[in-house]
C-alpha cells in the first residue's frame, strides 16, 4: 500500500512502488491544490465475521460468498518485483477471476526479528517506517488482504465491485458508485433521494451483510477523514469505528508537519469547528424522512441497517 504524506502544497508518495495490481504507477510529487480540486469519492467499511486465520481459508470463503475464482498471491519485500504464489480456489471455469494479495506477507517474515535487528535493516535502508508499523500490527495479530478484480472492473454481475480491502474484523468494498462524495451526501438535502442512491446503498448493504457485517460507514476519500484511510491496517473494527463516528481525525490533523502557517491555521480552525461537521444516522433518516439543509456539512454516515427500503 503507498503511504501518503500531506505537506505544504505537495502531496509526498514515500514509496516509489509500481503497483502492478492496479496497473498504475504513482508519481512521486502531485501538486495537493490540484489533487484536492478532483471530485471526492465513497469509501465504506462495515464489521465482519469472515474467518481470517489464514489467506486459503480466506480465500474460500470469499470465492463461495462471491463465486469467483481467486489467485492468492503476496509480494516477497518491499520492492514489489517478485512475487509469491499463495495457491488458487477455483469455484467454476467460467467465473471471474480475483487476485487476493497478503499485504502483511513482508511484514510477517518479519516479525520475529529483534528490536535491534530491525534497527539495523532499517539503519541500512532494507526496511521502512510504513514496515515496522506494519511489523507491529502483525504482533497485534492484524492482518490486511486486498482482493482485486480481475479484467472487468465493472463487472454488474458482481455488484460492480473494483476491489476489497480486508481487515482483522472490518471490511471495505469498493464498488461502481453513482455519485462522488457530495453529490451522494446531498440526496439526504432533497425531499425525494435519487433511485440511484438508494439502489447504491442497497448494493453495499446486500454485499456488507453477506459477510456478516451489521454496520457500515461511508467517508470520503479527501478532506480530514480521509485520515481513516490509513487507520485501516493498524485498527481493530471498534478502533476505527470510534475514530471515525467521533471524529478523531480532526485532532490529528493538528499533528500533521506543515510548513505554511497557513496550513496549520487552517488545520486548527477546521477542529474548532469540528462541532459543525455532522456525523449522520443514515438508516434513521430515510426512516424518519429528515431533510438536511443546503448548508449542512456531512462528515459521515453511520448505517445501521436497521432501515431498508
Amino acid at each position: 500500500m503507498v503511504k501518503y504524506q500531506l505537506i505544504s502544497t505537495l502531496l509526498i508518495i514515500e514509496s516509489e512502488e509500481v503497483n502492478s495490481r492496479l496497473g498504475v504507477k504513482f508519481i512521486d510529487k502531485i501538486n495537493t491544490k490540484n489533487y484536492l480540486n478532483m471530485g471526492w469519492d465513497i469509501c465504506s467499511m462495515g464489521n465482519h465475521t469472515l474467518d481470517i486465520s489464514n489467506i486459503e481459508t480466506l480465500a474460500k470463503q470469499l470465492s463461495e460468498i462471491l463465486k469467483i475464482n481467486i489467485s492468492c498471491k503476496a509480494f516477497k519485500d518491499r520492492l514489489y518485483e517478485e512475487k509469491v504464489d499463495l495457491g488458487e480456489i477455483i469455484y467454476d471455469e467460467k467465473a471471474e477471476w480475483f487476485t487476493l494479495w497478503d499485504d502483511f506477507y513482508f511484514a510477517k517474515s518479519l516479525s520475529n526479528k529483534t528490536s535491534s535487528e530491525l534497527k539495523e535493516l532499517f539503519s541500512k535502508g532494507k526496511i521502512y517506517q510504513s514496515d515496522i508499523e506494519e511489523i507491529e500490527s502483525v504482533k497485534r495479530g492484524l492482518i490486511k488482504y486486498e482482493l482485486f478484480c480481475g479484467n472487468d472492473l465493472r463487472n454488474r454481475d458482481l455488484y460492480e465491485i473494483c476491489y476489497i480491502d480486508i481487515m482483522k474484523d472490518f471490511i471495505s468494498f469498493s464498488i461502481i458508485e453513482p455519485f462522488r462524495w457530495f453529490g451522494f451526501i446531498n440526496n439526504l438535502k432533497e425531499e425525494v433521494p435519487s433511485p440511484y442512491f438508494l439502489e447504491f446503498r442497497q448494493k453495499n448493504i446486500e454485499l456488507y451483510q453477506k459477510v456478516g457485517a451489521t454496520e457500515i460507514i461511508y467517508f470520503p476519500d479527501q478532506g480530514s477523514a480521509q485520515l481513516i484511510l490509513d487507520r485501516f491496517q493498524n485498527s481493530l473494527w471498534e478502533e476505527i469505528k470510534e475514530y471515525a463516528l467521533e471524529k478523531k481525525y480532526y485532532e490529528e490533523c493538528l499533528s500533521i508537519p506543515y510548513s505554511d502557517p497557513k496550513d496549520q491555521e487552517e488545520a486548527r480552525k477546521a477542529y474548532n469547528d469540528k462541532d459543525n461537521y455532522l456525523v449522520v444516522n443514515l438508516s434513521e433518516t430515510l426512516r424518519s424522512g429528515q431533510i438536511f439543509h443546503s448548508e449542512d456539512c456531512i462528515d459521515i454516515l453511520y448505517d445501521d441497517l436497521q432501515y431498508v427500503q
